[in-house]
Parts: C-alpha cells; sequence; structure tokens
C-alpha cells in the first residue's frame, strides 16, 4: 500500500467545534494552522480574553512537552488577533489510522512509544486532558503527541490517574483487537514516570471502583 500524500497546502485537516486545522506554509516550512472557532454567543471581549489564554496555554504546553523530550510539534507562529497558532506540520495520519495495521513488532513499539511519552508528560508536570491515538503522530520513527488544547499543568496522582485512564478507555475501543497492548503502555510509562509510575496505574483501578459502584 502506498503512503499516503501530504496535505496540500489550503486543505483542511481537521474541522471540529472548536478549532479547524489546515494544512499551509509558513517560511517556507510546512505548517499546521490551527485557528480557533469564535463562539457568538459570548461577548467579543470575552471571547478574545479566552482565546488569548488558550492559545498561551497551549503554546506554553507544547514548548515544555518539548522541553521534557517528547516529541510535539514546533510553536511557529501565534496570531491571537486572527486566534490562529501556526504549527509545525508532522505528517498525514495519525496513530489511530495505522496501528492496527502495523506488523506485531512495530505495533508493540509504538505501544510503547505512547506510554513513555505519557511517562514524560506527566513527569514534566503535563496533563494533556485528551490522550488518544488520534492526538498521537509517528515521524522518522519518533512519536509525536499532539493537540494540547485541553491541557493542563497538575502532577497530583488522580490528575495523571484520570489522563492515563482516559487513554487506556480510548485505546482499549478504538483497537480492540489489541486491546491487550495496553499492558505494553503501561510497563513504559512506570519506566518512564518512575518511582511514582506505579502508583499513579494503582490509581486507576481505584477510579474504576468509584465509576462502578457510583
Amino acid at each position: 500500500m502506498a503512503a499516503p500524500k501530504p496535505h496540500a497546502a489550503g486543505q483542511v485537516i481537521y474541522r471540529g467545534a472548536e478549532a479547524t486545522l489546515t494544512a499551509g506554509n509558513f517560511l517556507g516550512q510546512a505548517a499546521v494552522f490551527k485557528k480557533r472557532e469564535p463562539k457568538s454567543y459570548r461577548l467579543p471581549q470575552l471571547e478574545s480574553a479566552i482565546a488569548r489564554g488558550r492559545m498561551r496555554n497551549e503554546a506554553r504546553l507544547l514548548r515544555r512537552a518539548r522541553s521534557a523530550g517528547v516529541g510535539a510539534p514546533a510553536v511557529l507562529d501565534a496570531d491571537p488577533e486572527g486566534q490562529t497558532l501556526v504549527l509545525e506540520y508532522l505528517g498525514p495520519q495519525a496513530l489511530r489510522e495505522t496501528y492496527d495495521t502495523l506488523p506485531s513488532a512495530k505495533r508493540r513499539s509504538a505501544a510503547r512509544l505512547a506510554g513513555a511519552a505519557i511517562g514524560k508528560l506527566h513527569a514534566a508536570s503535563i496533563i494533556h486532558g485528551d490522550l488518544t491515538t488520534s492526538n498521537m503522530i509517528m515521524k522518522g520513527g519518533r512519536l509525536h503527541v499532539i493537540d494540547f488544547s485541553l491541557g493542563q499543568v497538575g502532577a497530583r496522582v488522580e490528575e495523571r490517574a484520570v489522563d492515563l485512564k482516559a487513554f487506556k478507555d480510548s485505546f482499549q475501543a478504538t483497537h480492540l483487537a489489541h486491546a491487550a497492548d495496553f499492558a505494553v503502555v503501561l510497563t513504559a510509562y512506570k519506566a518512564a514516570l518512575g518511582a511514582q509510575g506505579a502508583a499513579v496505574v494503582a490509581h486507576i483501578k481505584s477510579i474504576e471502583r468509584r465509576r462502578r459502584y457510583a
């Protein structure tokens, strides 16, 4: 099967309720233009303030993730007035689209990379807020995490466990045939986070018990 072609300049990559991602070029470099969709029900001044705050937060978390050794798109530019963040373009396919078709060894390698990346994020006190294989891209043998728009700074066991539990639920639902691979994710996560990793993984069971009997 031929590799998918990169998105053409001007092509919409994704259109969601919060933002539209469009492929383009920035100073000769392939880029993604992430434009936040204004909410008409808010006062313009409030909408502008919220947009600026969220843009600053996402850019800050992306830089923090890269400093922690996690693959993440570089922030190329920010336009607060246009509510647009310009990010490095990493490729046409998310891990979600390729994971189930990978050979066993490569699939488990991707699971290890995902677990290690999440562990490094948590070690850097970054809670991603939307961990899915749709928000992961493989490039050059390295896994990159994208879309930190729901992210925040946090280091409590509960915050980390909720973040990791969300990835568990998404991973096992999306990749049902390979749901057992999540054990590989957890092993790599604990190795990356260190002493606190086991506590976070154990806390997931506590969250699941609470939800079961709620």
